[in-house]
């Protein structure tokens, strides 16, 4: 989904792929600390202090990888056009 870009909303893709380990890890503890005696019937309303998540830095994901990863994905360029680049080029050889 990151690579997708449906979760671009959360963070770069870059760095939310960067962390991936560190949001399962995080992930885990959470629910470790949570579930020791079972489900709450009230639900998780009662955690006094939840984790806060910090992400690592990372460099961004490269314009030519994203568009890759879309075509892969999705079948189809969602946040640009390989080409888009190129777009002037292009357009003069049509003159």
């Amino acid at each position: 989904m990151v690579k997708a870009g449906a979760l671009d909303q959360l963070g770069e893709r870059g760095q939310l792929i960067a962390n991936t380990e560190n949001v399962l890890e995080f992930n885990k503890k959470l629910h470790k600390a949570d579930v020791p005696s079972g489900p709450s019937l009230f639900g998780d309303s009662f955690l006094k202090q939840v984790p806060e998540l910090k992400l690592a830095m990372a460099s961004p994901m490269p314009k030519k990888e994203m568009l890759f990863h879309e075509k892969e994905l999705l079948g189809l360029y969602v946040s640009g056009h390989p080409l888009e680049e190129y777009r002037e080029k292009i357009e003069s050889l049509g003159k």
